[in-house]
């Protein structure tokens, strides 16, 4: 019975969801594993990208995968949740407003219409903010330095992935789409990765 409401994603379902505390507590249990699912991505990934250089590069490999557990959590803990998920008011079709869920604060007691904790929302996208720069780092081992990959992946994490983030799921404009919900996660990490890699690799 859940599984169907969960693959139909119809929305005349949705608000049984948040009526029902049983599947109130599923959905919340059901995210809460597909985040820890999705964590376990990124020590795999190190090690797969570990496997594709010179044996002097492969600390500096994984380590460009592993530092994103610690890098991304911060950025998006502080404001990057809330640039993807906020109204962003006057800029609402580009962006969320930096400070309305800062440090993760003031998000709702349940997420709507996913029935959730807000907590938990946050927490689901955030293993996705810390796989896609995970990602991305495979076109740039043995191209640029840990230091500099440290400093690149806030700043792209906060003007190109929170925006993108916003204008597929967050924004209004985003929403209004018809067949938004069937839209795959994938999409937007495909768009990041390409701007990402891209990005780092251009010469003026």
């Amino acid at each position: 019975m859940l599984l169907s409401r969960v693959v139909r994603a119809d929305t005349a379902d949705l608000p049984l969801f948040a009526a029902d505390t049983a599947l109130h507590s599923a959905n919340n249990g059901f995210v809460l594993i597909s985040a820890a699912l999705v964590l376990m991505m990124t020590p795999a990934l190190a090690l797969f990208y570990a496997g594709f250089v010179r044996s002097r590069n492969v600390l500096n490999t994984m380590a460009m995968s592993f530092v994103m557990m610690g890098i991304a959590t911060l950025v998006w803990a502080t404001v990057g949740f809330s640039l993807a998920f906020a109204n962003g008011g006057a800029l609402q079709a580009v962006v969320g407003h930096p400070f309305s869920y800062a440090l993760l604060e003031n998000l709702p007691a349940s997420w709507e219409p996913l029935a959730i904790p807000g907590l938990t929302f946050a927490l689901f996208q955030g293993m996705f903010a810390i796989i896609t720069p995970a990602l991305i780092s495979g076109a740039l081992v043995e191209r640029i330095s840990f230091r500099f990959w440290c400093l690149f992946t806030p700043i792209w994490l906060l003007l190109v992935y929170a925006p993108l983030a916003h204008m597929v799921w967050g924004g209004r404009t985003a929403r209004q789409r018809p067949g938004f919900r069937g839209r795959h996660r994938g999409s937007h990490q495909l768009r990041c990765e390409c701007l990402g890699a891209g990005g780092s690799h251009w010469r003026p």
